[in-house]
């Protein structure tokens, strides 16, 4: 099966593959050859692309979507991000700041905003884990 992994900036990735993982907004799903045809939404984490060799790679994705047909998967994402595109650091400040936002549930704070937020900060740090 071919991949094709867009974002705004650049093609970043055009390859055959053996599978490929990503979380939608239904929860995880993994593509194989000859799987149905599928239009899925893209949802803050890990996606993992497996290689005809067997190589698995990995990257943050989130605010995009999926379309399976014809074994092509077309990955189109706002924000998909190779390990060595992430700063650690700030990803660690965003994870706290979320979490303060949320313990402490001041007037005005936007919940929705700040759930999202820790989801992003957990799925990237979840990349240097894996």
């Amino acid at each position: 099966m071919e991949l094709l992994l867009v974002n705004p900036r650049h093609v970043v990735r055009k390859e055959s593959i053996a599978s490929v993982r990503f979380v939608g907004n239904d929860g995880e799903i993994e593509i194989l050859e000859n799987h149905a045809p599928i239009f899925a939404r893209l949802a803050p984490g890990l996606l993992h692309i497996k290689s005809a060799s067997g190589k698995v790679e990995s990257f943050f994705a989130d605010d995009g979507f999926v379309l399976f047909q014809d074994n092509i998967a077309k990955i189109a994402g706002e924000k998909i991000e190779a390990k060595n595109e992430i700063d650690l650091d700030r990803v660690k400040a965003s994870h706290k700041r979320a979490q303060n936002r949320l313990a402490g549930r001041e007037a005005g704070i936007d919940i929705s905003r700040a759930l999202i937020a820790l989801a992003r900060a957990k799925a990237r740090q979840a990349l240097f884990s894996s």
